[in-house]
């Protein structure tokens, strides 16, 4: 037997992940940044910033809120808020954004190391030396072909956490019967369950998989010989436990959500969903939706000429995409032209059609030894992936070069120099009021107002408005509706109410602060940072904010 072969293609796989985390690394620094008084910020997404405020007083034991006192769930990410809260217990706040950068980076490694053991899982049986050789090297860059899932996670997302998951349950399902394989099935489902509020469905279509899997499987084992009623009801009992774990998470995820928040659904729904007609927000995810599938459809091909008994576990990646899809339609899309809600079934999916162009190479040279050798099979296969991948990647491809920062990556440093101008001008107890709740609320630390609602209850009970789109196309997608989680607010609440010290805007769109409120602020800039400060607040040192006016005067 020829072992070199498959050693070889394990040295290449690791040659990849070392590129890839060092890749990882220069892009965490590249896109760190300074604020005017020199210190420096690792720059997470906005999101996963209002996480990091919510596990910060987590950790300091304030529980998870966003304002200490206040129970509103403005998360949607058990299991990463544990994580950042741990985080915190370990790293201080000036710390702790970077050290979840690094931990999204041994994230993806981790997704690339588990995508070429589930390639050499899927070819274990009937394949060639050389063909094994070219798994362990397609299933790492299947699972890491996909840009902007390394964006997602490297910025905070709970994206890199979800995929990791997806790709250890369909790893362990592709294992051999046994207890280790029980228990790794059943912690992934649990750990799918607390990643988003999909997980659970997720998870039921995985166990879906898995019993379809197993049937065909033992079917091909014993060709003709139907299983007994007793071997059915002992496979349902095992899913059935399988399932436990994540059923148990997801219980108790709702008793703490009732006895602490006092609902059982998060208030990211209410901010979502509620409102919003069903069909109006099917129409609305749809149309996000149709670019993705333009782009992501020849990635199914390769499974269709594939005999039955192999694509049953190929199906997985499949299968997980669609999943995800689903969820994205009927929520109504996402706010940013990125793909984050179906980033995590990607690795599965390009896996997945990895090991398909793989195996039909293989199949080809079979057939077509004298004109095919197994090098011009594999290059086709090599130029084939390529070809299912670049379309998906071709609009960042200066982003994945860290030579051009995204816009939003522009405007989340915008916002951190923003917010260590607020640090530097308002008194520890001043109030600040923010549309971005993350990046400024958790490097202020100052209390704050949520503009457009994701901590705040009123605002995610107002009225949708639609026709209330940004000009900037990266998001937007055409026949879309309204922004989705965008928009619903209510400035004469957030404003008038709190009267905050310092506003990042006093106007979200058609939803205009009142004049009489509106005079009690006054516009002032910072090296082109533009917000309001309440006038007179004795909270605010007007004396520093004239001197850092003259230093770093605007244009």
């Amino acid at each position: 037997m020829d072992v070199d072969g498959p050693r070889r293609g394990r040295r290449l796989a690791r040659v990849v992940l070392t590129a890839y985390a060092a890749w990882g690394v220069w892009y965490i620094w590249r896109w760190s940044t300074k604020d005017l008084f020199g210190g420096r910020h690792a720059v997470l997404f906005e999101d996963a910033m209002i996480t990091m405020r919510y596990a910060r007083n987590l950790a300091a034991g304030h529980g998870p809120v966003w304002n200490v006192g206040e129970h509103v769930e403005g998360f949607s990410n058990p299991l990463m808020l544990g994580v950042m809260a741990l985080v915190h217990v370990v790293f201080p706040d000036g710390w702790a954004p970077a050290a979840i950068q690094v931990l999204g980076l041994a994230t993806m490694v981790a997704i690339g190391w588990m995508g070429g053991r589930i390639a050499m899982r899927l070819g274990a049986a009937g394949e060639t030396a050389r063909t094994r050789a070219v798994l362990p090297v397609a299933g790492t860059v299947g699972a890491l072909a996909f840009y902007l899932l390394g964006e997602w996670t490297l910025l905070g997302m709970e994206t890199g956490l979800f995929a990791l998951a997806v790709l250890a349950f369909w790893w362990a399902g592709l294992g051999a019967p046994s207890g280790k394989r029980t228990v790794g099935l059943a912690t992934a489902g649990a750990a799918m369950t607390l990643s988003r509020p999909e997980g659970l469905a997720v998870t039921v279509l995985a166990l879906a998989w898995l019993a379809w899997h197993d049937r065909l499987l033992a079917r091909h084992a014993a060709p003709g010989g139907p299983s007994t009623r007793a071997q059915r009801f002992a496979r349902m009992g095992w899913l059935a436990r399988l399932a436990l774990p994540s059923v148990a998470a997801y219980a108790g995820m709702l008793a703490f959500r009732w006895a602490y928040f006092g609902s059982l659904l998060p208030n990211t729904y209410t901010l979502k969903m509620a409102g919003i007609p069903w069909m109006e927000r099917v129409a609305n995810g749809i149309a996000y939706s149709v670019p993705q599938l333009l782009l992501v459809w020849p990635a199914f091909l390769p499974f269709a000429v594939l005999r039955t008994s192999r694509r049953a576990g190929l199906a997985f990646g499949p299968l997980a995409f669609l999943a995800f899809l689903a969820v994205q339609v009927w929520v109504g899309g996402d706010f940013l032209q990125r793909w984050r809600m179906v980033a995590p079934a990607m690795p599965a999916l390009l896996v997945a059609c990895a090991v398909a162009l793989v195996e039909l190479a293989a199949w080809l040279q079979d057939r077509m030894p004298a004109a095919t050798g197994w090098r011009h099979a594999g290059t086709a296969a090599l130029l084939t992936f390529v070809a299912v991948a670049a379309p998906m990647n071709a609009g960042y491809f200066p982003e994945a070069i860290v030579s051009e920062e995204s816009p939003h990556v522009q405007m989340h440093k915008s916002w951190a120099q923003l917010a260590a101008v607020a640090d530097e001008i308002l008194a520890p107890d001043a109030t600040v009021a923010v549309f971005a709740a993350g990046i400024i609320p958790y490097e202020t630390g100052r209390p704050s107002v949520d503009i457009l609602g994701k901590a705040d209850t009123h605002v995610a009970g107002e009225e949708p408005r639609y026709g209330e789109l940004p000009p900037a196309a990266e998001l937007r997608f055409a026949g879309m509706r309204y922004w989705t989680g965008h928009n619903k607010s209510n400035v004469t609440h957030s404003i008038g109410q709190a009267q905050p010290d310092f506003a990042q805007i006093l106007d979200w769109f058609s939803d205009e602060l009142p004049s009489e409120l509106r005079h009690r602020y006054e516009l002032t800039c910072v090296d082109g940072l533009r917000f309001y400060l309440l006038r007179d607040s004795p909270k605010v040192d007007w004396q520093r904010l004239k001197e850092l006016k003259e230093l770093h005067p605007c244009d």
